[in-house]
């Protein structure tokens, strides 16, 4: 039986050019170059995922924003529910439940609200009861210390 290794920090020279990178994907969606910003997180998101790195997703999702903003909403829905699969995959439902509804306010913001129905739909369809969109978090049992 073959273990996957667990995900290992990038150091040194390695992690420079990422963290450039990714400096450089955000400079690019904050001067409007939707496309480029795009591509930059897609080439980002790939890498970590092959990596198995807990923030790929971030990088599928923000790849997706950028698309919608360029006004390439198709292929923005289909990297935003990218993302939101590989979190699903990596077990991160409290981020997934959060950055879902965050993406569903910011798709009818848009106007994008047929989007926004389809991507509540299947966050809710996906995620585990207590985390779906619109509930409110579990209360925590008497006497329960943090």
């Amino acid at each position: 039986m073959f273990r996957r290794r667990p995900f290992r920090p990038l150091r040194g020279p390695a992690k420079r050019r990422l963290l450039q990178q990714l400096n450089e994907a955000h400079r690019l969606m904050e001067s409007g170059n939707y496309q480029e910003a795009a591509a930059r997180f897609y080439g980002l998101a790939q890498a970590g995922a092959r990596r198995r790195h807990p923030r790929a997703p971030a990088m599928f999702l923000q790849s997706g924003r950028a698309l919608i903003l360029g006004g390439d909403q198709q292929a923005g829905i289909a990297r935003l529910r990218e993302g939101f699969a590989l979190m699903a995959r990596l077990g991160q439902w409290p981020q997934m439940a959060r950055l879902g509804r965050r993406a569903v306010q910011e798709l009818r913001e848009l106007g994008l609200s047929e989007a926004a129905r389809e991507l509540e739909s299947w966050l809710s369809a996906t995620l585990p009861a207590h985390l779906e969109p619109g509930r409110a978090a579990p209360a925590r049992p008497a006497g329960f210390q943090v």
